[in-house]
């Protein structure tokens, strides 16, 4: 289960905004990789949901969740 959910938009370059306070509280910084899971509940017709997180914090994957894609990411400046 994770700590906190939100809602970003995603810009025309595929980049997501996270706000400074919340970077800052889960070790989020500028030039660091992140790890991105699309995830999707199993037998429900729910979108899809992302979740980052740092290479050294892996989060729980429920029986109920369906991993759909992983990929790696950077975190830029902006």
């Amino acid at each position: 289960m994770a700590l906190m959910r939100g809602f970003s938009k995603v810009d025309e370059e595929g980049r997501i905004t996270i706000p400074d306070d919340i970077a800052k509280f889960s070790g989020i910084y500028p030039g660091q990789r992140v790890y991105l899971i699309v995830l999707r509940i199993k037998g429900t017709g729910r979108f899809p949901h992302l979740v980052i997180h740092r290479p050294d914090n892996i989060p729980y994957v429920s029986m109920l969740e369906l991993i759909m894609k992983r990929a790696l990411g950077r975190v830029d400046e902006q």
